[in-house]
C-alpha cells in the first residue's frame, strides 16, 4: 500500500483494508513484510513478546511507518519503545537511490537534521533510506543500539537480490519475516 497503515493480527479486517504493518503477540505467529527495493523492516519486544513486520516504501518512510510501528507496539501491547529491537532487511542503498527533487524536498522536510540523508547523485540525488529509518526510529525512542542497520542494496547485488527498478515489474520480492516464540 506504500502507506503507514499498521494491522494488529487478530482485529477485524475489511475486505479492502491495506496495510503496510503487521503487529502480533500470538505464539507461533508468524508476520512478514515483502520488498523488492522497499525496506523490509522487523520489530521485536523480548519483553512483552511482540513482534512485527513492515514494508516501508519512500512515501511510507518518510510518513513515519516505523515510529506508528513502535506507537503501535506501545498502544497496544504496552511495548516500551527502549525495549524494541529492530532490523533492516536488503533495499535500494544510497549508491542506487535516485529520486527527484520533490522525493528529496519530502524527506529533508520531515527529517532536516538527518545526517548522510541526501547523497548528491551525478544527475539526481539520491536519498539513503537507512539513514531515514534510523532517525525516525530513535526518534520513536529506539535505541541507537537496538537497531540493526546496514542492509545491502538490493540494485547492486543481482546474484543475490530482486531489485524493481532494475528488473522490473517480473522481479520477485524478498521477505523479511518474524515470529512470537511459542
Amino acid at each position: 500500500a506504500h502507506g503507514t497503515n499498521v494491522w494488529v493480527v487478530g482485529d477485524p479486517l475489511a475486505a479492502d483494508a491495506k496495510f503496510d504493518g503487521l503487529v502480533t503477540n500470538v505464539a507461533g505467529e508468524t508476520v512478514a513484510g515483502l520488498a523488492a527495493d522497499c525496506l523490509p523492516i522487523l520489530f521485536a519486544d523480548p519483553e512483552k513478546r511482540v513482534a512485527g513486520a513492515a514494508h516501508s516504501g519512500w512515501r511510507g518512510t518518510v510518513a513515519g511507518l516505523g515510529a506508528r510501528m513502535v506507537g503501535t507496539m506501545g498502544e497496544r501491547f504496552a511495548c516500551r519503545p527502549a525495549d524494541i529491537r529492530v532490523a533492516l532487511g536488503p533495499r535500494i542503498g544510497p549508491c542506487c537511490f535516485e529520486v527527484g527533487p520533490e522525493v528529496v524536498a519530502a524527506f529533508v522536510h520531515r527529517l532536516p537534521r538527518a545526517e548522510g540523508l541526501v547523497v548528491r547523485g551525478p544527475r539526481k540525488d539520491h536519498i539513503d533510506l537507512r539513514v531515514a529509518t534510523r532517525a525516525i526510529l530513535e526518534a520513536a525512542g529506539v535505541l541507537p543500539e537496538h537497531i540493526d542497520d546496514e542492509p545491502p542494496c538490493t540494485l547492486c547485488e543481482p546474484e543475490r537480490f530482486f531489485s524493481y527498478r532494475r528488473d522490473g515489474q517480473e522481479t520477485g520480492v524478498h521477505m523479511g519475516f518474524i515470529a512470537v516464540a511459542t
